[in-house]
């Protein structure tokens, strides 16, 4: 009676386990339903049955016979390489029911069948984290690191159930068959080695995830030439460069909440004392409140906020030097040496930084080169503090960074490329000076991905970038009249809006010069790859087709990368398809978790979902479907795609515009998607996926009107998506997203956007004399475009 209650409420146990797991969906932090908890239960189920038949048989103190561990070990083994080999989910899920009975061997021979401190939670530890870096690895580290942390818990938490369950169902002591023994002692050195050299591997497979060092190229690129274009109409107006500059100011000079940088960009453009007079008095506040000199905890950007404050209070200073009294200054003099410090103070994020860059940790903050900016900042304009001169002078001569090193942050999200450009500006003061052409890429590769409207533009982030400012400083700097008429035209859009306008530093007075509108149209673009402090390779970045630079031009953008620190999953997705507003867009809202630091708790990067973007998704196969089902995080479909998606052809002509770009050997799927612009409002997206028979894969829309049709789509503005599923495929609705979907391992999907007089088109995929064709016709208009089979 009592063996019979022991085994149930072990049973009950690893129910109870089953069901904590289900705790985390109820919080938002996961997924799963029905299945994914009867699975989990007969896993725990089968892995207590796998600890009991080959557990160790006791011979006398702290020996143990290992007969049937061993069996068990070369199980385990074998299933691994199986795994390794074929990427099997059948075998991961064995290998990772003999990894837990493997630890729970482990715990009888090293704590003696009991609880042992600190055995029994190494051991967790162990059940947990290695599983979760064996996945990592695999894929690339491509979920985020907290929620990777949060799945070795609950794979750990699994485990002691797992053990406590053994403990209370052990049927009968283990007898000795006299065979051979081995001391604990042992194993724990045996077993050092591994886990050492393997903390190592995963350590280093982190550090090289974030960039490939080669990328596929495409003919005609080069660091010198890094973008293909082809040529739009011109016949947009002009703007004149004062008048856009005296708008910015008004703008500015009308919000009722300016800000402190407001007021020293008013202050420098009017000359006004006014202006200077309230950046004074909120400078000083700041300063004797000793705002950025708290330690930054997960969030170091306060470093540039600090270097903008440096930068107007320097030039305010010259333009006004009866403004700060030598009282005013000394303040502010300490303020900044305190600053300084702080900015080479190591706190416990550098730590984390330094894992993934690979570099000693140090306190000047490395994305958007911040620190650099800081530090010459503070060098340029003799406000360092004293003592921390020469550690400034060596972070800086060891890392030259801006337009001298780059044109292009490496970060996958156009918001952070203006704070780079400051960045870059703020060390030119030091060195003196920046290859012009390279500084010229920097704001163009702003330009050539610019919404035709002016709409502050933005991916990756919750927040839009605003371009005025940093278009006038480009046209500033360069004098380019592109660079002056995007400004213009973003100025427009944000007055329309309701947006501020950006402070921006280096803008010192107006340019007597006439923005004229780009003649560039549809655009290949490759970029700047690596880490901060690590050059990569010139990658593929983004296409934009384009029909034109008219306000309600046709507009689409295609990621083709998933790389950088700041990194999200869009290789070969559609960022934006966009006429005087989104038509298609990725979904860039999620929910945010109190327990992330506050750097991690926005939802960007790699918490952006694979199926949240307009592109191919694939069912999680391996060991990730295996955890996925245990754990419930992270979701059931992949959200490691390549690092890269090579460009197979780019053209351009008067009636149309076409790509075709290729993902290739995604967990065994290869992916081709060709994308057509005609030039009077038609897009056409054609994507062709081949994988392992019997796997689940799609492609997922994000509209957001309402099905009219079983294939149409209602889009914003009176635009509709019509998509025609080829080879079986169907559509299905989930989460309000569009899923063109398949089992067969072949995935074959046309989608078409129509705006303008193509609303309303009948649409038939039909062979024509060279192959698959799809027709379009709306009244007198009509459209032949060419498929692949």
């Amino acid at each position: 009676m009592r063996s019979r209650m022991r085994q149930f409420v072990a049973l009950a146990l690893l129910l109870a386990a089953a069901l904590a797991i289900e705790g985390l969906r109820l919080l938002g932090l996961a997924s799963g339903g029905v299945a994914e908890l009867v699975s989990r239960a007969l896993f725990l189920l089968a892995a207590l049955l796998l600890a009991h038949a080959a557990a160790p048989i006791s011979q006398g103190p702290r020996r143990w016979q290992l007969g049937r561990p061993l069996i068990g070990l070369v199980g385990f083994v074998a299933a691994l390489l199986v795994y390794v080999a074929s990427g099997a989910t059948l075998a991961a899920w064995v290998a990772l029911a003999l990894w837990f009975a493997l630890l729970i061997w482990l715990a009888i021979i090293w704590g003696g069948g009991r609880w042992n401190w600190p055995v029994v939670p190494l051991l967790a530890m162990l059940a947990g984290v290695v599983p979760m870096l064996f996945e990592q690895i695999a894929t690339q580290f491509s979920e985020e690191e907290f929620f990777s942390a949060l799945e070795a818990l609950a794979l750990a938490g699994l485990w002691l159930a797992l053990w406590l369950a053994f403990h209370l169902n052990r049927i009968s002591p283990l007898q000795s068959d006299g065979r051979a023994w081995l001391v604990p002692r042992w194993t724990m050195l045996l077993l050092a080695l591994p886990i050492a050299l393997g903390g190592n591997n995963a350590l280093q497979a982190y550090q090289r995830s974030f960039f490939s060092t080669d990328a596929p190229l495409y003919p005609g690129i080069s660091a010198a030439q890094p973008f293909i274009c082809g040529t739009a109409p011109t016949s947009e107006a002009s703007y004149d460069g004062r008048a856009v500059y005296d708008g910015m100011l008004a703008e500015l000079a009308a919000r009722p909440d300016r800000s402190i940088l407001a007021h020293g960009m008013l202050a420098l453009g009017t000359s006004e004392q006014r202006w200077a007079n309230a950046f004074r008095t909120q400078l000083l506040k700041e300063a004797q409140d000793g705002a950025f000199t708290q330690p930054a905890n997960s969030v170091k950007y306060i470093q540039y906020e600090a270097s903008q404050r440096l930068y107007f209070y320097a030039a305010i200073r010259a333009r006004f030097p009866d403004l700060f009294s030598p009282a005013d200054q000394a303040i502010v003099r300490d303020w900044f040496a305190t600053i300084n410090r702080r900015a080479l103070t190591v706190g416990w994020v550098d730590g984390a930084y330094a894992l993934a860059l690979g570099a000693w940790p140090e306190g000047p903050y490395e994305n958007q080169e911040s620190g650099a900016g800081l530090l010459a900042l503070l060098e340029s304009n003799g406000l360092a503090d004293p003592a921390s001169v020469t550690q400034n002078r060596d972070y800086l001569a060891r890392n030259p960074r801006g337009w001298l090193e780059r044109f292009r942050n490496t970060d996958d999200a156009v918001i952070y490329q203006p704070e780079w450009i400051n960045n870059a500006l703020f060390q030119r003061t030091l060195v003196g000076t920046a290859p012009a052409a390279t500084m010229h890429q920097s704001f163009e590769w702003l330009l050539l991905q610019a919404l035709p409207d002016g709409a502050p533009l933005r991916y990756n982030h919750p927040y839009a970038a605003n371009l005025t400012s940093v278009a006038y400083l480009g046209a500033t700097l360069t004098g380019d009249p592109r660079l002056l008429w995007l400004a213009g035209r973003s100025l427009e859009k944000t007055e329309q809006l309701g947006k501020p306008v950006i402070a921006q530093p280096g803008l010192a007075g107006p340019l007597d010069q006439t923005g004229m509108q780009p003649e560039q149209g549809s655009c290949l673009l490759y970029g700047d790859s690596g880490m901060p402090n690590q050059r990569g390779p010139l990658a593929p970045d983004k296409i934009v087709l384009r029909d034109g630079w008219a306000r309600d031009s046709l507009y689409a953008m295609l990621n083709l990368r998933f790389s950088g620190w700041h990194r999200y999953k869009a290789t070969n997705a559609l960022t934006l398809v966009y006429q005087g507003q989104p038509l298609l867009a990725e979904q860039l809202e999620g929910a945010s978790f109190a327990w992330l630091p506050r750097g991690r708790s926005f939802f960007r990067d790699k918490r952006v979902p694979r199926e949240n973007l307009n592109g191919l998704v694939i069912e999680k196969s391996g060991l990730s479907a295996a955890l996925y089902t245990l754990t419930g995080l992270g979701g059931p479909w992949a959200q490691d795609p390549p690092h890269y998606a090579s460009v197979a052809s780019f053209a351009t002509s008067a009636e149309r515009d076409t790509s075709s770009t290729v993902i290739n050997d995604w967990h065994g799927w290869r992916h081709q998607r060709d994308l057509t612009l005609v030039h009077s409002g038609l897009l056409v997206v054609e994507d062709r996926a081949v994988g392992p028979a019997g796997r689940r894969a799609a492609i997922t829309w994000q509209p957001s009107g309402e099905s009219t049709q079983a294939d149409r789509i209602a889009l914003p503005g009176g635009a509709e998506l019509v998509v025609k599923t080829l080879d079986g495929g169907v559509t299905v609705q989930d989460a309000g997203r569009l899923l063109a979907e398949t089992n067969g391992g072949l995935l074959h999907v046309v989608s078409v956007v129509l705006t303008q007089h193509w609303r309303g088109a009948t649409l038939a995929i039909a062979s024509g004399a060279n192959g698959l064709e799809l027709r379009v016709q709306s009244g007198q208009h009509s459209a032949i475009v060419p498929l692949g089979e």
